[in-house]
């Protein structure tokens, strides 16, 4: 319905400034699939993992977008990146 959708959208910006992006959408995914879906918890938080993993790399390495960052060390995540892209080329 409009009113609950509403209520999840406070729910993900009011956990957006303290968790950060990748916590909060983790924290969504998560929950959506598992009462979506109503699949298994392995392929519930494999396909949360991958799905963060993608839409991390895509919008904050290809595209260079800040994201909230919350208490996740992001620098440390994207130097990590980096160092593995840089020693495979």
């Amino acid at each position: 319905s409009a009113a609950s959708d509403v209520y999840k959208r406070q729910v993900f910006g009011v956990l957006l400034q303290p968790l950060g992006f990748v916590l909060t959408a983790a924290l969504f995914l998560l929950v959506s699939i598992k009462v979506l879906a109503r699949k298994s918890w392995v392929y519930t938080v494999g396909v949360t993992i991958a799905s963060l993993a993608i839409i991390w790399l895509i919008f904050r390495v290809v595209f260079t977008v800040l994201l909230p960052a919350g208490i996740l060390p992001e620098a440390e995540f994207i130097q990590l990146f980096r160092n593995l892209v840089s020693g495979a080329a």
